[in-house]
């Protein structure tokens, strides 16, 4: 798993400790366009509520899960609000399982 985001030069490296210490491969402050690329390209894409991520999503054909915010998402996509105290809906963890399946299928 990556995590791409920007310190904006106010916030140390260190910030993202906790991502690195879960294993996650951590992305900070890097070119524009290989993040984009990766969003494309990634086998599940859990977006941000922002526009730098809406964008590369368009480009996504597998599965992209959408924080609600301003911006609508594509019909096929996974709309998550869920958190700790509250998982996915039945629909929705439905879609999220029907597009890993695809992703899986297509793999083997």
């Amino acid at each position: 798993m990556h995590v791409f985001s920007s310190t904006e030069q106010k916030l140390p490296s260190s910030s993202f400790d906790e991502y690195r210490s879960k294993g996650l491969t951590v992305h900070l402050d890097g070119d524009v366009l290989e993040a984009w690329s990766n969003f494309a390209r990634a086998d599940v894409l859990v977006m941000a509520r922002s526009s730098f991520s809406h964008v590369p999503a368009f480009f996504n054909d597998k599965c992209v899960v959408y924080q609600p915010y301003w911006h609508l998402p594509l019909s096929h996509w996974v709309s998550s609000t869920a958190n700790e105290k509250e998982p996915l809906d039945p629909e929705q963890l439905q879609k999220l399982r029907d597009c890993l399946a695809r992703i899986h299928a297509s793999v083997h």
